[in-house]
């Protein structure tokens, strides 16, 4: 086998921190075979030497990929395997983004240091962006718009994959760890209780509208939400055919999606700079303005099937 044909193996050890020379060999050959009952026969069949199999097997268990058992040594691929690599990469990107996090840190410190050593303090420091990293353990966070003082506005003209729909529609909830499942309901009982007092405003470009909407994760999600039974002080949602992008405001932020290059959302910038937020502001409101109530929008559309949607359904549109 050409060594270009490990190369998916490769790149994916490489985004999680693992670089171990011969890794995605023994690895290609357990995805193939689900065990290795012979170490030294796969070695040689690598070109790998047996100590450097006992090491790369090491690894693999301390990934919890492999499960090793002894006497005579056997190892097994651990099973589910792509539930397995989903969990090493959210941690992979957790770490990532505390080290972000950290470094941030230190250069807003450096700054402040270096301003008040050299009596800046006069002259007008612009806020840092911060960067919140999206986890579904981490739910309320990563819907951060819907924890405003007041008032809310979100603009959806582009739809990307969002991980929460992806564990939904492929039912992967039965699987989430009791401590995560413990903190996303935290987090949404945090929303709904803030839900109750903040105005709510969102436009939906029209052809993702009905794209949402003829989903079946519009299903599931409304029936994963409607138990909490949500209230909402206001909640307006408008179509557009006008074309625009993905932002959304809170009292005094600017927030800005973040996607990896195959689409997938993993995380969103916050700025609190005033003079780019009053310019989204403005141009939330256009927009808001053009548009039409999204149960009018419906019944416009024959095609779609829906007569009218529930506050909560309407809430469920926001989150996809």
């Amino acid at each position: 086998m050409e060594d270009t044909e490990y190369l998916p193996l490769n790149q994916l050890f490489d985004s999680i921190g693992i670089i171990e020379k011969g890794i995605e060999r023994i690895y290609h050959h357990l995805l193939l075979n689900k065990r290795i009952d012979n170490l030294k026969e796969v070695c040689d069949q690598f070109n790998l030497s047996l100590k450097r199999g006992y090491k790369i097997c090491s690894v693999l268990s301390d990934l919890e990929l492999v499960q090793i058992y002894d006497r005579p040594m056997k190892i097994h691929i651990a099973t589910p395997i792509m539930i397995l690599w989903q969990d090493l990469i959210q941690n992979r990107i957790e770490d990532l983004s505390s080290q972000f996090n950290e470094k941030r840190e230190k250069c807003e410190s450096a700054i402040e240091d270096f301003t008040r050593n050299y009596k800046l303090d006069q002259q007008v420091v612009q806020e840092p962006v911060e960067f919140i990293n999206y986890s579904v353990s981490n739910f309320d966070e990563s819907y951060h718009q819907f924890l405003a003082q007041s008032e809310c506005k979100i603009a959806i003209g582009i739809r990307y994959d969002n991980p929460l729909i992806s564990m939904i529609h492929e039912d992967r909830f039965q699987n989430i760890p009791d401590d995560m499942r413990t903190s996303m309901r935290a987090g949404m009982s945090r929303i709904k209780e803030n839900l109750r007092s903040i105005n709510v405003q969102v436009i939906f470009n029209s052809e993702v509208a009905k794209d949402l909407l003829s989903s079946n994760e519009f299903k599931l999600l409304t029936n994963h939400v409607e138990p909490y039974n949500l209230e909402f002080k206001k909640l307006e949602i408008h179509v557009t055919d006008e074309a625009f992008s993905n932002f959304s405001l809170t009292d005094n932020e600017l927030i800005q999606p973040s996607f990896d290059p195959t689409n997938i959302l993993i995380g969103a910038y916050i700025s609190r700079n005033k003079n780019i937020y009053q310019i989204f502001y403005d141009k939330f409101n256009e927009i808001f303005e053009k548009g039409i109530p999204m149960n009018r929008f419906i019944t416009e559309q024959k095609d779609i099937g829906i007569d009218s949607l529930s506050e909560t359904q309407l809430f469920v549109l926001c989150v996809m």
